[in-house]
């Protein structure tokens, strides 16, 4: 290298080349769906050969070759894979290579990032440093095409290689033959650095005779140093660094200044650190001065600042020392390890037997000292051999034992046994026998292992139901229906129809809908008859509920969720809750008796609701319908049952009256959390899951002690680990933190029981991967203040300072920053 190497020059003759050429810049341009079509050259010189590259010296690439329209071949929006296939090009010195690329804009900034991605290093001999070092410039010309805001690119990169593809021919061939001579492809790291110094150092001198010849590039190359045998150091490094590679020992060039001159050497990897080496400066010596140094001891040597930064040197870390090169060990202090080579032995025929020998290389790693081709006395390990069978492969084991000096060494080999082929039997097997609605399964089983043959795989109908005659099990009274049920008799069913016998005169619930379309229903419905349609599309509105033949004081309440107004206030006695005239669904309802009513009767209702028809039984406030899926209710059923009477027969195939986002099959199996309440008065209340109401409404009754836990199925691919821990602010203690040091989790009781103290606030959060993909929120029903907003992630919600108990809690998750349910202010008061 010349002495005047600097980074500048090669900028500043790209910004030349780029005027002398004739460069296209484009405006900023309107990137609607216009097509627009150009053709752009650039220059590149590489900063290595900057004071070394002429412009005579640069390819022209044709730029007609570079034209290519919008369709006609694949595009890549991928730096690694367009720089991937310019690496191949170079290795096969192509001079042009033409690349297809999509960015929402060309800049040369890009062109120059997918450049330099071809020359990475990869730990392959003929990529990394040695195409670096090898090439002094390319010319692009690219043409685009713009569609949708995108530039669908046809670069054409134009490069100056100083070898050719039959002068690396050459230098593969050769490698190989001096691989061959070395022999150290055995031993360790050191004994092949050592080799591949001692090569460099006695077989290359330097080129004084072409210093100065500018014409004469052949002396930057591994050719050079290799073929020829004189180089400048850019030879002598790529020969080192190629040879290193080959043999698995990681090696980079490194740019600097040696002596104040430009300069270029090696580091290399020995023990998980990188030591400096200089062939070109040791050449020809009889004693090597900068063989394996540390930095401090590398006299002469300063880095260009690419290769002294603090990210290079965390790749590559420098060792602290000089390598000190181990001792010869004396007679018999060897410490050798073992490598064995397995050769399956042959039949006359040269048909493989099955069995196996081996020989033996012994290696000393102090030394390297080396002896081979032990013949090693080779056993069958019946212990570690697995038999195949029909379902896994089995294998054979081997130990090879070799004695040398006493000391024994011994190897392994293990050879996989293909799966063997499956039994199948030749008469059917019942899998699964057919019931009243379920349809069974039979198949051919394997003898052996009883597998199923996939494709023998058959049905068996369902047997369909046999009923029996209708049986009165319960007389209907003037406060209550009848039932009749029947039984199927087929043997192992327990099928039951049921069927209401109507009840005689009593009070009764009348309800009518405002529907889509047809608006108020001019007749009143009751007692579980249809209101609304079934089976038309049409979304209910409104709806107006009331008692007739009241016999009890109390009130009917309801009160509706209605599309963008989200829960409506509670209304009662035939008052309308919903909306006329702006075409709003109903999505949920909630109706609940108070007074003499609620003790003497419990309110069923139903709701038939878009995508999944006829939703379960709701009863005494809970909440019927969807939430979160934007679902219509299209009709309802609702019906009074003597208090403590049976729930009304099941309308449709889904037993849950109310299905949010997180249980959308309307299945009460498949929900994120769970929860229930402890009631004043009531004691434990049922499981409730995913935003349905634990507690109570309209009450008056204070929540005393909560269990949460999480669903055993989240609707997701794998079950994430982490808990959910709770703790809440009680009558008389305050927060549980405070007085027990600690949170209840996973159902444990927070709270108390049978002590008559009320929950005033409660905080609740997630733990583990459950914390990083979730977010959970809570929102409670206060004495005095009703509903208050939600609260999330441990935060409070409830009251402080005020003594108002709880009476009702709802619990959602959401997927990691998703949408809240619902408003999240005032979810706390305190004063």
């Amino acid at each position: 290298m010349k002495a005047t190497w600097k980074r500048v020059i090669a900028l500043i003759l790209v910004l030349v080349m780029a005027q002398v050429q004739g460069i296209s810049v484009r405006a900023e341009a309107n990137k609607s769906n216009q097509n627009t079509s150009s053709v752009i050259t650039e220059t590149y010189i590489n900063p290595l050969y900057a004071d070394e590259i002429r412009e005579s010296d640069l390819a022209s690439p044709d730029e007609a070759s570079a034209i290519a329209t919008y369709a006609n071949e694949e595009y890549t929006d991928s730096v690694e894979e367009a720089g991937a296939k310019i690496r191949e090009g170079m290795k096969q010195r192509e001079e042009s290579i033409v690349i297809y690329f999509q960015a929402p804009e060309y800049s040369k900034e890009l062109l120059v990032e997918i450049a330099n991605q071809a020359l990475v290093h990869t730990g392959n001999p003929t990529e990394g440093d040695y195409l670096r070092w090898q090439y002094g410039s390319w010319t692009s010309s690219t043409s685009y095409y713009t569609k949708d805001s995108t530039d669908y690119m046809t670069i054409t990169y134009t490069y100056t290689y100083y070898t050719t593809s039959e002068q690396e021919a050459a230098v593969d061939e050769k490698v190989d033959e001096v691989l061959t001579d070395l022999d150290v492809t055995n031993k360790n790291d050191y004994q092949k650095i050592r080799a591949t110094y001692d090569y460099i150092c006695e077989h290359t001198v330097y080129d004084y005779d072409n210093l100065e010849d500018d014409e004469y590039k052949l002396k930057y190359t591994a050719y050079a140093a290799l073929i020829d045998g004189k180089a400048v150091c850019q030879g002598y490094a790529l020969l080192f660094y190629r040879l290193a590679l080959e043999l698995g020992v990681d090696s980079r060039l490194i740019s600097g200044t040696g002596n104040g001159g430009a300069h270029g050497w090696n580091i290399t990897e020995l023990n998980d650190v990188y030591y400096n080496l200089d062939t070109t400066w040791d050449a020809g010596e009889s004693e090597y001065s900068y063989f394996l140094k540390c930095d401090a001891n590398f006299k002469g040597h300063e880095r260009d600042e690419e290769y002294a930064t603090e990210e290079f040197y965390a790749s590559y870390p420098m060792a602290e020392e000089d390598y000190v090169i181990p001792e010869i060990c004396e007679p018999g202090q060897h410490q050798y390890e073992a490598s064995f080579e397995w050769t399956e032995i042959t039949d006359e025929k040269g048909n493989g037997t099955g069995q196996y020998s081996a020989t033996a290389t012994l290696t000393c790693t102090v030394c390297g000292d080396e002896v081979g081709n032990l013949e090693a006395e080779v056993a069958y390990d019946e212990e570690n051999s697995i038999p195949a069978t029909c379902e896994q492969a089995g294998q054979d084991s081997y130990i090879a034992t070799v004695t040398y000096e006493e000391k024994t060494y011994t190897g392994e080999k293990e050879v996989e046994i293909p799966v063997a082929d499956h039994t199948w039997e030749e008469e059917y097997t019942v899998d699964k026998e057919a019931t009243c609605e379920e349809a069974g399964s039979e198949s051919i089983h394997c003898s052996v292992c009883g597998a199923i043959q996939e494709e023998s795989v058959q049905k068996i109908p369902a047997t369909g139901h046999n009923f029996g005659e209708w049986v009165i099990t319960k007389e209907p009274t003037e406060q209550e229906e009848g039932l009749q049920e029947r039984a199927c008799q087929n043997q192992g069913c327990s099928k039951k129809e049921t069927e209401t016998i109507p009840k005689l005169a009593t009070v009764s619930v009348q309800y009518r809908t405002h529907v889509q379309t047809y608006s108020w229903e001019e007749e009143w419905r009751s007692d579980g008859d249809l209101s609304g349609t079934e089976g038309q599309a049409k979304r209910l509105e409104a709806i107006q509920i009331q008692l007739k033949d009241q016999k009890y004081t109390g009130d009917i309440v309801y009160k509706t969720h209605v599309q963008t107004y989200g829960w409506q206030s509670e209304v009662k006695n035939g008052t309308t809750s919903g909306t006329e005239g702006k075409a709003k669904r109903l999505e949920a309802i909630k109706i609940y008796l108070t007074g003499e009513m609620a003790e003497k009767y419990d309110v069923y209702y139903c709701v038939h609701a878009q995508t999944y028809g006829w939703l379960g039984w709701a009863k005494n406030g809970e909440y019927a319908g969807t939430a979160g899926l934007s679902k219509r209710l299209e009709g309802i059923k609702i019906v009074l049952v003597e208090k403590g009477g049976k729930e009304p027969q099941q309308e449709g195939n889904t037993d849950a009256a109310y299905v949010t986002a997180n249980s959308a099959s309307g299945e009460k199996s498949t929900n994120y959390v769970t929860y229930r309440t402890h009631v004043q008065t009531i004691g434990w209340q049922d499981w409730k899951y995913d935003g349905v109401m634990s507690g109570t409404e309209g009450q008056s009754k204070r929540l005393e002690g909560i269990e949460i836990q999480l669903a055993d199925n989240l609707n997701t691919d794998e079950k994430y680990e982490g808990d959910i821990e709770y703790q809440t602010h009680i009558q008389g203690y305050g927060w549980e933190e405070d007085w027990k040091g600690t949170w209840a989790k996973n159902g444990a009781l927070s709270g108390t029981e049978s002590q008559s103290r009320r929950l005033e606030a409660i905080c609740i959060r997630l733990t583990g991967e459950m914390e990083a993909h979730f977010d959970v929120y809570y929102r409670v029903h206060a004495q005095t203040f009703g509903w208050l907003g939600w609260a999330k992630n441990g935060a409070e919600a409830g009251t402080a300072g005020y003594g108002k108990r709880l009476e009702g809690i709802e619990i959602v998750l959401v997927e990691k920053n998703g949408k809240a349910p619902g408003d999240t202010a005032n979810a706390f008061k305190e004063k």
